[in-house]
Order: structure tokens, then C-alpha cells, then sequence
């Protein structure tokens, strides 16, 4: 059975799973992270199950279909969140925000760093060799 000082980080796996399942496109940039605030509320205030808190989730982010990775995370996820939902469902409203904040920089972490340096522009003799 999880600690309660795990819930945050329960939370965060989670909703970063169902993340990964979304599109941009169909969210919109501008909307991702209210959207992801909205999805975590949502399913906090409104599930009596884990299996009902994914279902209102992806309703909430316009996921039709969760991808391999994901299905599999959330899968994981269930015998602990499980095991504490109340608890869970509480943390999640109650924190929602920071929650997001903490899904956005472990979402942002794990892209891959773009290169400073700047591209050196080629004069078209370099180019023509």
C-alpha cells in the first residue's frame, strides 16, 4: 500500500500517462495545460473508481484511443492508486495545479536538449563542393 507522501508522484505518473496519449492538435498549444488541469479535477471530483477517474480523463483531453505506453503505465498505476483513491481523488482536486506544474516539468525533462550552437550559415561556393 503507497504512503501518502507517494500520492503526489501517483498522480503525476498518471496524468503524465494520459498525456502521452493526447494530441496537441486536436487540444490546441494554447489550451494543453488547462485542459490537463481540467482532466485531472474532473476525474478527481467526479470517479468512484480508478477505472472510471481514466475513462472521465481521457473524455476531458479528447482521447479516443490511449496508445501501447500509456495503456501500460496506467495499467501499473492501478494496484497502487487503487489501494488509496480516496486518498487520491482528495490530493488530486485539492492540488490539481501543482500537480500540472510537476507533470509539466517531469514532461519537460524528458525531451531531448536542443543544441546552442548556432548553424553556420554556407556561402554558395561552399555549397556548389
Amino acid at each position: 500500500m503507497p504512503d501518502i507522501t507517494d500520492l503526489p508522484d501517483l498522480a503525476v505518473r498518471w496524468l503524465d500517462a494520459l498525456l502521452s496519449s493526447a494530441s496537441v492538435d486536436t487540444i490546441g498549444v494554447t489550451n494543453w495545460w488547462p485542459r490537463a488541469t481540467a482532466a485531472l479535477v474532473t476525474a478527481a471530483a467526479t470517479a468512484d473508481t480508478y477505472g472510471h477517474a481514466v475513462s472521465v480523463a481521457c473524455r476531458k483531453l479528447q482521447i479516443d484511443v490511449l496508445s501501447k505506453e500509456s495503456a501500460k503505465t496506467l495499467a501499473d498505476l492501478q494496484p497502487s492508486i487503487g489501494t488509496v483513491f480516496t486518498e487520491w481523488r482528495q490530493i488530486a482536486e485539492r492540488d490539481a495545479e501543482y500537480l500540472v506544474a510537476l507533470t509539466r516539468l517531469h514532461r519537460d525533462a524528458r525531451k531531448p536538449s536542443r543544441k546552442t550552437s548556432p548553424v553556420k550559415p554556407v556561402t554558395a561556393e561552399e555549397a556548389m563542393f
